[in-house]
């Protein structure tokens, strides 16, 4: 099993989001020859090419727009994990609550009214169909779901 080099996969997604190496090298503070090195050593780790070259342009394969559709979600959640981070470390905490839209506002206020008034709690509010709210819940995406149905087993 080999062990994905996160810094190679860091390179390939500025190149992919830059379009070139050029680019990319300045912005990575790097020159363009070791910013190609890293690319070859991430194809090469992944026994794929990620790009077609054509001249200076580079174009995605195949498997290079799969691995940028998978670097986007890698990085997301790493600028997520950091903002999560920062936020806890000003001591407040984040209670996530997703709401079926059909329930009633009067109900919902009371509920979460204790809640507003906790200055070291972040609220936030998810609204929509209670399968959709179910799926988060199941994915650790909330922490409480507030229906007036019974969920579906």
């Amino acid at each position: 099993m080999h062990k994905l080099n996160y810094n190679h996969l860091y390179y390939f997604w500025v190149i992919a989001n830059e379009g070139n190496l050029v680019k990319a090298a300045r912005i990575l503070l790097v020159s363009q020859s070791a910013l190609s090195t890293q690319l070859r050593k991430l194809e090469h780790q992944l026994d794929t090419e990620l790009f077609d070259r054509e001249g200076r342009a580079l174009k995605l394969t195949e498997a290079g727009q799969l691995t940028l559709e998978y670097a986007n979600r890698i990085f997301g959640l790493g600028n997520e994990l950091s903002s999560v981070i920062r936020h806890n470390k000003k001591n407040k905490n984040t209670f996530k609550i997703g709401i079926v839209a059909s329930l009633s506002r009067n109900f919902v206020e009371n509920f979460i009214r204790p809640l507003l008034a906790n200055q070291d709690i972040e609220l936030v509010i998810d609204s929509g169909n209670q399968s959709e709210l179910l799926n988060k819940l199941a994915k650790y995406q909330l922490d409480i779901l507030l229906s007036n149905h019974r969920p579906l087993i």
